[in-house]
């Protein structure tokens, strides 16, 4: 809350904004530049009771100190996925697994962000180092005392924080051989992120990427999980912009700019990318 701005909230990492009984878009405007900088770069969403805007774009430029500590966090990342990956095996025990990470992390000089994680609408702080996400699981799964089975897939999703930055990355493998509508899913999934790599630069809009990611899942036979995004990172894991695998033509205006650092994380699946929430 800033006193200075009555009625008014604003929380970073998290895209919505609202100010109470404003009359005017002017009014709105000049909030927004009491609380974002000189050049705040917003929609007007819609006009009810309340005036609600969307901030879609509150970049993140982060200084050499933060991005070379992100790019350690992010070798620590890399590695220890690798170490996952060989250790996938029929009957391999998750627990073991996410000991085995965690134990990789630390001994890097690395700090688990996942693990103690607690957003502001969670019940409880996310109890691992890793999320483990097997077979029909989009994301974020809890590893629990759960045993792999031979054909089936299992997504890693790593951070990792050293010093003043972040590292972040999923990778899915399978367990033994799969059928093949497994592995064409992970090898469109991978070619989805690969493709979006080739065209990132200073100055492309947010949506790019997003275009680029749904067409390699339609054209291929899948559907792009919305729910779900990558994200920009560095100081914190979780930063704006939002990185969505879909085309928003909100996001034709929001740029990437030198000195930001994302994550593209394209979930796809063969059905029709709805997904329910689990209590836990």
């Amino acid at each position: 809350r800033d006193s200075s701005v009555p009625s008014a909230y604003i929380k970073r990492g998290c895209r919505s904004f609202r100010v109470d009984d404003t009359p005017s878009i002017l009014d709105v405007m000049t909030k927004l530049v009491d609380l974002t900088g000189p050049q705040p770069k917003a929609l007007i969403k819609k006009f009810q009771d309340r005036v609600v805007c969307d901030i879609i774009e509150y970049n993140m430029i982060h200084p050499k100190n933060v991005i070379d500590d992100s790019r350690k966090a992010a070798a620590i990342v890399s590695e220890v996925l690798r170490e996952l990956a060989e250790a996938t095996k029929p009957y391999a025990a998750l627990a073991f697994l996410e000991e085995l990470a965690e134990r990789r992390i630390r001994e890097a000089g690395g700090i688990p962000i996942s693990k103690g994680y607690h957003p502001d609408w969670a019940a409880e702080p996310f109890p691992a180092t890793v999320c483990m996400s097997v077979n029909n699981e989009a994301c974020h799964g809890i590893p629990g005392d759960r045993t792999l089975r031979p054909g089936d897939i299992i997504t890693y999703d790593l951070g990792v924080r050293y010093n003043e930055g972040c590292g972040d990355a999923a990778f899915t493998v399978g367990v033994g051989a799969l059928d093949n509508r497994k592995e064409r899913l992970l090898r469109y999934a991978e070619r989805a992120l690969t493709e979006a790599v080739k065209i990132v630069r200073a100055g492309i809009p947010v949506s790019a990427i997003g275009r680029v990611t749904e067409k390699v899942a339609l054209v291929n036979g899948f559907t792009v999980i919305r729910d779900f995004g990558g994200h920009a990172i560095g100081a914190a894991m979780h930063e704006e912009p939002h990185i969505p695998h879909y085309y928003d033509a909100d996001d034709d205006h929001v740029y990437l700019e030198e000195g930001q650092m994302i994550c593209i994380e394209p979930m796809l699946t063969p059905g029709k990318g709805k997904i329910a929430i689990r209590d836990d």
